[in-house]
């Protein structure tokens, strides 16, 4: 099962991802160095899926925003923990 973010750093994730356009810009570019620059530690990196640190166009600004508005919700929580669906077959 892929790490989650702990809730802490996840914040400080989306609150960048909403207000720094630099820190955007990095991202998009390479997720893994921008976790780093958070203090994001190499073995949280590790436990992430794959795809989470991939380069990646990202969302409005706005859209991060909005998910800080209660850091509770099942939106900022999918966020944060950067998890992908999974389709589970019986």
């Amino acid at each position: 099962m892929a790490g989650t973010l702990p809730q802490e750093e996840g914040i400080a994730l989306i609150r960048k991802l909403a207000e720094d356009d630099a820190f955007r810009t990095l991202f998009e570019k390479d997720p893994r160095a921008a976790m780093k620059q958070l203090g994001i530690s190499d073995e949280m990196l590790a436990s992430l899926d794959p795809g989470c640190v991939n380069p990646r166009t990202l969302a409005p600004k706005e859209k991060f925003a909005e998910l800080l508005k209660d850091v509770n919700s099942e939106a900022f929580l999918a966020a944060v923990g950067m998890q992908t669906p999974e389709a589970r077959l019986r």
